[in-house]
C-alpha cells in the first residue's frame, strides 16, 4: 500500500479524539513499512518477519452494532474506528463478527467473562478490554469503572492508574507502550544463555 493510501485510510478511522495517532503511526509507516490485509493495517514490520509481524495493527470498524448494552458507550465509538487494534505493547479487545479469524482481534466476550477472573478485587461492575505488557512475566489489564472513567490494574487488584478517559489513557500509555515493545523485541532476539 502506498504512503498516501495509508494515511488516506488512517485519516478515515481515527477522527476526533484518536486524531494525533495518525503521524504517530505514520512516522512508523515511514520506518518500516506497512501492508493491509483486507480492512486490517498492519505498521511497522519486522524485516525477519515480513508481514508476519507488525509492531502496531488496526482491524477493520465492528461492522454491525453487536450486543452493546455491556459495552461503555465510549469504547463502542472506538470500535467503530478499529475492532480491536494491538498497538506495540497494548492489545485492545474488539467484537467477534464473521471474519473474526481473519481479523485476529481479541475478544472482549472472552475477556468480560474469563480473563477478568485473573484480576482480584476490581471495582464493581469493571468492563475489561485491553492488556499491557508490563512485564517479562506480567500483563496489566484496562477496565472502564461503573462511572466510565478508564484505570489500569495488576493481577494482584493492585490499581496503577487512572484517566478520565480512554484518549487519556492512550496518549498516557503510548510511550510506555513503544518502550516494552522495544524491550521485549531485543530480550526475544538474545542467544540463550546456558545455566
Amino acid at each position: 500500500m502506498s504512503k498516501d493510501n495509508l494515511i488516506i485510510e488512517l485519516r478515515k478511522r481515527l477522527k476526533g479524539p484518536l486524531d494525533w495517532l495518525v503521524p504517530e503511526l505514520e512516522e512508523l509507516f515511514k520506518f518500516q513499512g506497512g501492508v493491509v490485509g483486507g480492512e486490517t493495517l498492519r505498521i511497522g514490520l519486522n524485516q525477519k518477519y515480513q508481514s508476519g509481524y507488525a509492531a502496531c495493527v488496526l482491524h477493520g470498524p465492528m461492522r454491525g452494532t453487536g450486543d452493546r448494552a455491556s459495552i461503555p458507550s465510549a469504547y463502542f465509538e472506538v470500535l467503530q474506528s478499529f475492532n480491536g487494534a494491538k498497538l506495540f505493547a497494548t492489545n485492545l479487545f474488539g467484537m467477534l463478527e464473521e471474519e473474526s479469524n481473519q481479523r485476529r482481534c481479541l475478544s472482549l466476550e472472552a475477556a468480560n467473562t474469563l480473563w477478568i477472573n485473573g484480576y482480584s478485587r476490581l471495582p464493581a461492575n469493571s468492563f475489561h478490554f485491553g492488556v499491557r505488557t508490563f512485564s517479562w512475566t506480567e500483563n496489566i489489564g484496562y477496565f472502564y469503572d461503573e462511572s466510565h472513567r478508564v484505570y489500569s490494574a495488576r493481577q494482584s487488584g493492585e490499581i496503577l492508574k487512572r484517566w478520565p478517559s480512554f484518549e487519556a489513557m492512550l496518549r498516557e500509555e503510548w510511550e510506555p507502550s513503544k518502550r516494552v515493545e522495544l524491550e521485549m523485541r531485543e530480550r526475544a532476539a538474545q542467544p540463550l544463555q546456558a545455566s
